[in-house]
């Protein structure tokens, strides 16, 4: 479980190695109701050595948002977890720097 203290510090915390079904997040859910759960997708972008680029979302397809810092490509993928609770109506796009 991941009890948090009075202080809002986290004291412990479960890390799983595959996704848990419904059944396992409700069951855990039971288990400790201080428990929190924050759904995530993981974004995959493909990138071109040497290219430098900027993960941005928008809500709309037109007003773009940098979010996190430059990424430098290696041509190999680039990936980040993000949650769906925060970003439920975004578009998310790796735009190249000219």
């Amino acid at each position: 479980m991941i009890p948090i203290g009075s202080d809002g510090a986290i004291d412990e915390m479960l890390i799983f190695d595959r996704a848990l079904t419904e059944a396992e997040v409700s069951r855990l859910l039971q288990i400790d109701d201080r428990l929190r759960v924050s759904p995530a997708i993981e974004l995959h972008f493909q990138t071109v050595p040497g290219q430098n680029y900027r993960l941005q979302w928008s809500t709309d397809l037109m007003t773009w948002t940098d979010h996190g810092e430059l990424v430098t490509g290696t041509g190999a993928e680039f990936s980040v977890p993000v949650s769906i609770r925060s970003a439920a109506e975004r578009f998310w796009r790796l735009d190249p720097i000219q």
